[in-house]
Order: structure tokens, then C-alpha cells, then sequence
């Protein structure tokens, strides 16, 4: 999974994965996740709960696409 950051916030956390990876077989199952962010350095922590929602359509993945990506998701990068 990849966490895009080039996304304004508002409430949605945006993540991309291959469909047959682990995590997209656990959200399946459950759909409740936890996130957790830290940057021990500054002492800065998030904690966030939430629902999780598989996205599977091309124009959010278009939407959502940096180059950075691409390390991740080579097929993905030239469609």
C-alpha cells in the first residue's frame, strides 16, 4: 500500500494497493481500520479510526496518480 500524499485532507485518507494484496483481503473481511502516523523526532503522533471503502474505478486512480507511485505500481504509470 501506498499512502498519496499530494491529496488535500478533508476527512478522506486515500491509499493505493494491489487488488489481490493482504491488506485489500482484511478490509474485505472487516472493513474497520486504525491509522497510525508518527514522527518520533518532533514528538508529533495521529491516530486515526475509521471504515475503509475499496475503490476499484480508473478515473479516481487517475485523480489520485503521482509519478512517486510508479516504483510501486510500474504497470500502472504509462496508462
Amino acid at each position: 500500500m501506498s499512502n498519496s500524499r499530494e491529496v488535500e485532507f478533508d476527512g478522506d485518507v486515500w491509499f493505493f494497493s494491489a487488488a489481490d494484496s493482504r491488506k485489500v483481503a482484511e478490509i474485505k473481511k472487516r472493513a474497520d481500520v486504525h491509522l497510525a502516523y508518527a514522527d518520533p523526532a518532533t514528538f508529533r503522533f495521529i491516530s486515526i479510526s475509521g471504515t475503509a471503502e475499496l475503490i476499484t474505478g480508473i478515473a479516481k486512480r487517475e485523480q489520485l496518480w503521482i509519478d512517486d507511485l510508479s516504483r510501486w505500481f510500474p504497470t500502472w504509470a504509462n496508462r
